[in-house]
């Protein structure tokens, strides 16, 4: 029958697959397989299972064929020896004896399906690639989640999820470097873990770094939990948009700090953003992001401003359209970039 943690007697199962049991034994049975899908699928497991037990060798003098219940055994465990009769299968999946007593094939096969059912639940289990990993050496890497939220991994980066995401579980591990944009899901919260600390979300954009002694989150928008993973007193901090957590792993504290912008994360999301920004602040951002040099006179720029939003444009055109607004002109040398201005009378 069923015990009381809810796994069923694997004879009454056998006898079920077999059509060998009661109309009451019939009804544990279904009632079992439809409490859930993983009973479902044990079930189904199972079945298939027994009619893979069922080798078919040969055919006696009257042409049926006969089922190797020795054979059978033998498969699952050879270290286990049990003189196990023949027996004959009709059509009907109805087992005969030949010969021996039918109670102790019966225990030999019930036997043999258990053990192999069991065999192939947990091979099934631990040997079926439960983990989907991405790992990249080079470059920066896109990945799209089974839930649509984004990952955008650095070089020497790599993500890991459980091939259950987005059923009942939205957990990720990260190693290296990444930045998110994540769906929001009031139901399944998008958790992310690495060696010393975890970070929870529901919908949001921000990045994640672990370094040698430091784990730093920074949040472009929404809201996450920063929380630590290091032995000692628990220690969480709530980060806003614009905001900047550093997870210490030397005293286990968490430094909480305003950004002055975000734009460092174009190299994730393509985006950059500029609110009556000081065009030698805008100059020398953009020379960091893209890796330029920019030489410009800052008291002829003093005065100019800039107020613009970039979104998936190249350097070349940002710069353009930054000239036209500010009415400078420039020269390219390589990757250098002389920036000609007479200045800005408003702004």
């Amino acid at each position: 029958m069923v015990n009381k943690d809810g796994n069923i007697d694997f004879d009454l199962l056998t006898a079920y697959i077999l059509d060998e049991c009661s109309s009451d034994e019939k009804r544990v049975v279904e009632d079992w397989i439809n409490l859930s899908p993983e009973n479902l699928a044990e079930f189904e497991l199972c079945k298939k299972t027994l009619s893979l037990d069922y080798n078919i060798d040969q055919a006696d003098e009257s042409g049926k064929q006969l089922f190797n219940v020795d054979k059978a055994w033998k498969s699952v465990n050879r270290q286990i020896e049990l003189p196990l009769p023949m027996a004959e299968i009709n059509r009907n999946a109805n087992i005969k004896v030949l010969g021996k007593n039918k109670s102790f094939v019966w225990i030999g096969i019930a036997a043999s399906f258990m053990l192999i059912c069991s065999l192939l639940i947990y091979f099934y289990t631990n040997l079926n690639p439960e983990e989907i990993k991405y790992a990249f050496d080079e470059g920066t890497n896109e990945i799209i989640l089974p839930d649509s939220s984004k990952a955008v991994l650095q070089h020497q980066s790599a993500i890991m999820y459980n091939a259950h995401y987005n059923k009942n579980n939205r957990i990720v591990s990260l190693k290296g470097k990444a930045y998110f944009d994540v769906l929001e899901n009031d139901e399944l919260p998008f958790e992310i873990n690495t060696q010393h600390g975890k970070i929870t979300v529901l919908g949001t954009a921000f990045t994640i770094e672990e370094l040698d002694n430091a784990l730093i989150v920074e949040v472009e928008r929404g809201t996450v939990r920063l929380e630590s993973k290091l032995s000692g007193e628990a220690v969480s901090s709530v980060l806003n948009a614009n905001e900047k957590g550093q997870l210490s792993f030397v005293d286990n504290q968490i430094d909480k700090t305003q950004l002055s912008s975000v734009n460092h994360m174009y190299w994730a999301n393509n985006k950059l953003t500029y609110r009556r920004a000081k065009l030698a602040y805008v100059f020398d951002e953009l020379a960091g992001v893209f890796e330029k040099q920019i030489n410009y006179d800052p008291d002829a720029i003093a005065n100019c401003r800039l107020s613009a939003v970039f979104m998936n444009q190249n350097f070349d055109v940002i710069l353009q359209g930054i000239s036209i607004s500010l009415s400078f002109e420039y020269e390219i040398e390589n990757d250098t970039i002389s920036i000609i201005s007479s200045g800005c009378t408003s702004y």
